[in-house]
């Protein structure tokens, strides 16, 4: 469907929708101050538009809206397909929607999806997307029609990872875990952000569903070490208020690690990272700290060498020392105290011995400061 403005909806679109049926009708004017929130990069009037009843989902708009804060599209506009709007029994409404939309200086990129929308004080709300539900004890796995098989295989294998990766981390939420799974790529990102590009097979933030890439053809070790992974950062952000100001590669690190030790591939390090050792193409820890800032130059070695470290420490101190750290960390104290506290020597110390059980030698010069992206 052609986009005429960047407001919302066809004038001819709301006309269809006031002939077949008042109440859809009405959904036009949600969609007008979202499409404006948008432009504005106004993240409060956004939320607005969105159901508070479901707070996983209610999280994931409000850490999408906030983006808007520092990225803001040039252009957005939302379109519905006349043809595609269906009510349900509970009065919900589920048409297929598309988002179109273009950051400064970047091409133009489209999602499309049945989107579902709820009745509240009068007004239509933003409800998300329409998902097929498959549960298991202790999961909620939300997916699109077409990955049913999909989201019954990780229903089934999700609760041993928890409960694996609980153990590990000596953790116990009594809470139903959500996993959302995306047929492509495109909307996942989406999903995240508006201005996320970056390739990824998946996303969790705390507070949000496990976000994963579905692809029927993963099933077994990878599976599980997919799963791991992701709820490796969920156990992790359990520790504390402030898990997420960790650095990016003890986040990736851990995670990495639990996958690691649930999959039976733990190891000190992979031949990536004593190949880099040997070659000087180590990164300084500041240079992977900062997901936002330089740290996207380097993601390779954010999860790999970020994983090298966390399993050294596991080697050397045991993992209950390593939760010790992380607790730390997700209570407040920086990388340097939190290392004293857990481990008894200074950072320096610690990064030294492990560069030389690496055959790295002394540790490059911090930079002064890290370039943007």
């Amino acid at each position: 469907m052609k986009i005429l403005s960047q407001a919302v909806l066809l004038l001819t679109l709301a006309a269809r929708l006031l002939a077949a049926d008042p109440v859809p009708a009405d959904l036009h004017p949600t969609l007008e101050r979202m499409a404006a929130a948008v432009l504005a990069g106004d993240a409060g009037a956004y939320l607005a538009c969105v159901d508070p009843t479901d707070p996983v989902l209610h999280k994931e708009q409000e850490n999408w809206a906030k983006d808007l804060l520092i990225h803001r599209p040039a252009e957005f506009a939302i379109t519905l397909d006349p043809d595609e709007i269906a009510i349900q029994p509970d009065g919900s409404v589920v048409v297929m929607l598309e988002m179109t939309w273009t950051m400064p200086e970047a091409a133009e990129r489209s999602i499309g999806y049945p989107a579902r929308f709820v009745r509240r004080d009068g007004h239509w709300l933003y409800a998300g997307e329409q998902w097929v539900r498959v549960r298991a004890p202790g999961v909620e796995v939300l997916v699109e029609p077409e990955l049913r098989n999909v989201g019954v295989h990780i229903a089934a294998v999700l609760p041993s990872v928890r409960r694996r990766v609980d153990e590990l981390m000596d953790t116990h939420v009594d809470r139903v875990q959500q996993v959302k799974v995306y047929k492509s790529m495109s909307h996942m990102q989406h999903s995240i952000y508006l201005s996320y590009a970056d390739p990824l097979g998946g996303w969790n933030e705390p507070g949000e569903s496990i976000k994963l890439l579905g692809d029927e053809a993963q099933s077994g070790r990878a599976l599980r070490a997919l799963l791991a992974h992701e709820y490796g950062h969920c156990a992790t952000f359990d520790l504390g208020p402030h898990a997420t100001d960790m650095p990016w590669w003890v986040l990736e690190g851990v995670a990495e690690h639990c996958s690691a030790l649930i999959t039976g591939r733990a190891g000190r390090g992979s031949r990536r990272v004593d190949s880099w050792a040997r070659s000087g193409n180590l990164r300084t820890w500041d240079q992977l700290a900062d997901f936002r800032g330089e740290a996207m130059n380097h993601q390779g070695h954010v999860y790999a060498q970020g994983h090298a470290m966390v399993a050294y420490l596991d080697d050397r101190f045991g993992f209950d020392r390593v939760v010790a750290w992380l607790t730390a960390m997700a209570q407040g104290q920086s990388l340097e105290d939190a290392t004293i506290a857990a481990f008894e020597a200074a950072w320096p110390e610690i990064d030294a011995a492990w560069r030389a059980s690496l055959g790295a030698g002394e540790a490059p010069v911090e930079p002064e400061s890290a370039p943007a992206p």
